[in-house]
């Protein structure tokens, strides 16, 4: 028999299930992956919105020292708009990520990416920003692979 950690339940195959607490629905599924991002990365927020700035689901601290969400949105809004000019002039490929910091350590990490066939960005506000890649790596597999079971049945790799 495995051992239970947090985050972790045994289903009924003897194999451990990170996804204790499920919907079936899409964005409160991403929402809740928002939400664990948040508590495990200790995060200040984590944005998804489109490339206009526009909040599709967020999360956000639950201590003193936050982002708002909102906010974080409309910066993804102008960073996208970076992102476009980037491309165009500087870059010969895609732009993947952006950066932005201030002196202090906060720091807020864009990842770009397509969700059917809609441009998206991921944004985190962190004070250490020596995980983001890592994490923005996880938040963007898991809100791919919620959206893809939810409207294909099933993730693009295989996997549930």
């Amino acid at each position: 028999m495995m051992s239970e950690s947090p985050g972790f339940q045994e289903n009924v195959t003897g194999f451990s299930d990170r996804r204790v607490d499920r919907t079936d629905e899409p964005i409160p599924a991403v929402e809740k992956q928002l939400k664990r991002l948040v508590a495990d990365g200790d995060l200040l927020a984590a944005v998804l919105a489109g490339e206009d700035g526009l909040t599709i689901v967020s999360s956000e601290s639950e201590s003193e020292e936050r982002s708002d969400p909102e906010i974080v949105s409309a910066l993804v809004g102008h960073i996208s708009r970076i992102r476009g000019f980037a491309e165009v002039s500087f870059f010969k490929d895609r732009v993947r990520d952006l950066m932005i910091g201030d002196v202090s350590g906060l720091s807020c990490h864009c990842r770009f990416f397509d969700l059917m066939d809609q441009p998206v960005t991921l944004a985190i506000v962190l004070r250490n920003s020596e995980r983001a890649e890592e994490i923005l790596e996880r938040g963007e597999t898991g809100i791919r692979r919620i959206i893809e079971i939810h409207y294909l049945g099933e993730p693009s790799d295989g996997t549930c």
